[in-house]
C-alpha cells in the first residue's frame, strides 16, 4: 500500500499531473509503458529490466533507475518511495505517472541532453535508440534518473540506466503527441 503520511510534495503534484496526461491521452501513455513488446534493459546487465515484460514473466518494474532502490534485498524485493517513484506499485499505470514525473525534471534540469542520433519510437520494437542510450554522457548534476543503493549514496558504477529511461519517454511523449495530433 502506498502511504505519504499526507505529505503533499511538488514530486507527488508532478506524479498526478502524469496520471492526468495518460488520461487526457485516452490512456495512451499507460498502453506504451505496459506493451506486452516491451523491455527495458538495463545498461550494466542487459538481461535486467529497467521496466517491461522479462522472459517467461510478466510485466514489471525493474529495481534499477527509479531513484530508489530495493528496501528488503532478499525476494520478493520492495520497493521505497522515493522523490522520483512517487509509488512504487508494480504497473503500467504507477510507472507511467513516474515516468512523466522524471521526464519533467530531467527536461527542466540544468544540463538536459538533446539531438537523440534516431528519435525512439515506441511502436518500433527493432529501433536501437533505447541501448544507445547508455553510451550518453551523464547529464547535469541532477540525480532523479540515477540509481541509488540501500545505504543511501549513488550507484556510479552505471547511472546511465535513467538515460534510457529518460529517451525512451522522450520518444513516447512524441509519438503521443503526433497520434493525438496534440501541439
Amino acid at each position: 500500500m502506498w502511504n505519504t503520511d499526507g505529505l503533499v510534495t511538488e514530486y507527488s503534484v508532478v506524479h498526478e499531473l502524469g496520471h492526468v496526461l495518460d488520461l487526457r491521452s485516452n490512456l495512451t501513455l499507460r498502453n506504451y509503458v505496459g506493451s506486452i513488446e516491451l523491455f527495458l534493459a538495463d545498461c550494466q546487465t542487459p538481461n535486467t529490466r529497467v521496466m517491461g515484460v522479462g522472459f517467461g514473466t510478466g510485466w514489471n518494474r525493474g529495481q534499477r533507475g527509479w531513484g530508489t532502490a530495493s528496501q528488503n534485498p532478499s525476494p520478493p524485493p520492495v520497493q521505497r518511495l522515493s522523490q522520483f517513484q512517487q509509488n512504487p506499485e508494480d504497473s503500467p499505470v504507477e510507472a507511467a505517472a513516474d515516468m512523466f514525473l522524471n521526464w519533467v525534471y530531467r527536461r527542466t534540469s540544468d544540463a538536459a541532453p538533446t539531438g537523440i542520433p534516431i528519435p525512439f519510437d515506441p511502436l518500433n520494437n527493432d529501433n536501437p535508440a533505447p541501448s544507445l542510450a547508455c553510451s550518453y554522457p551523464n547529464t547535469g548534476s541532477w540525480v532523479g534518473f540515477a540509481n541509488i543503493i540501500n545505504d543511501g549514496t549513488i550507484d556510479t558504477s552505471n547511472a546511465k540506466t535513467g538515460n534510457v529511461r529518460y529517451w525512451w519517454m522522450e520518444g513516447t511523449l512524441d509519438r503521443v503527441f503526433r497520434d493525438l495530433s496534440w501541439k
